[in-house]
């Protein structure tokens, strides 16, 4: 008589235990707020780090009066989690690092985490940098698009989602970012994840032409900061619409299909009512190697 591994006992124990959990906690909420709150109940979170993480949540304004209770529930039924944050400000109204103002429910007052993903450790204070959990599927998506010996320039690094990763498989990165906590991070992830011979960083904002006037044309990639635009069904207008910002800003007509291999990608909705683009492109000769526009 045959048997199942024993991996996939494990894997099916842990996945049933996670349900089980997620309906435990439903069932506490359902019988902790009063009924006219039970609409959306606020069991889920962003999970930001690995070891004792911290839960970002993002509460509806029915549910800010319950705030210290619901994040209770989910620090007692969740034992590796360290804190739990609502956020109370969006993305980038906070300060020009695009850090936002969030308050501690429960647990520690403390932000510093440590992120694994795509084979790379990362550690940084949660409240000084910007990083998106929910942005590794794009990570991992652009830096497959490189290949050992490509040049790319990733001119807003962060800590180094895409730059350290692609150093590790042997691109030559430039990357730097105004923020000084998100180059502080970004210098350690370069030595954490032994890099330093591939990947250079710098901390300040170039001019987009200067750096690459005086680069040879084996510069293949420049990566550009994803677009946000509203969310809607027509992704064809939207990439039309999309395209046109970046030609005003370039100075020069950028089509999707055209000689500049542009394209516009859908990354995934990061509001209910913003979605999130990437638009990809060869920089056109003009703009590389011409004037400097005012």
């Amino acid at each position: 008589m045959s048997r199942r591994p024993d991996h996939l006992d494990t894997i099916l124990t842990l996945n049933y235990t996670q349900q089980r959990l997620t309906l435990y906690i439903v069932d506490i909420m359902t019988s902790i707020l009063p009924e006219d709150a039970q609409g959306e109940i606020p069991v889920g979170f962003a999970i930001v780090g690995h070891s004792y993480p911290a839960a970002h949540l993002n509460l509806h304004d029915e549910y800010l009066p319950y705030k210290k209770l619901i994040a209770e529930v989910l620090l007692d039924k969740n034992p590796t989690i360290r804190t739990v944050i609502n956020k109370v400000s969006d993305v980038g109204t906070h300060s020009e690092y695009r850090t936002f103002s969030y308050e501690v429910l429960a647990g520690e007052d403390d932000m510093n985490v440590e992120i694994r993903e795509g084979d790379c450790t990362f550690r940084f204070d949660y409240s000084k940098v910007y990083w998106n959990s929910r942005l590794q599927t794009e990570h991992k998506r652009l830096v497959d698009m490189f290949n050992p010996g490509d040049v790319v320039c990733d001119v807003m690094a962060g800590v180094g989602p895409f730059a350290v990763p692609a150093g590790k498989k042997g691109v030559f990165v430039w990357a730097n970012d105004l923020n000084p906590n998100s180059y502080a991070a970004l210098k350690d992830a370069v030595v954490r994840n032994k890099r330093t011979p591939s990947t250079s960083h710098h901390h300040h904002y170039p001019s987009y032409n200067q750096p690459l006037r005086n680069e040879p044309p084996s510069i293949s990639h420049l990566l550009h900061p994803r677009i946000p635009g509203t969310k809607g069904d027509d992704n064809v207008r939207q990439g039309k619409e999309i395209c046109e910002r970046v030609s005003e800003m370039l100075g020069v007509q950028v089509i999707q299909g055209d000689r500049y291999e542009t394209s516009v990608w859908d990354v995934r909705d990061v509001a209910p009512n913003k979605r999130m683009f990437c638009v990809s492109f060869r920089l056109p000769e003009v703009v590389a190697f011409g004037e400097r526009r005012a």
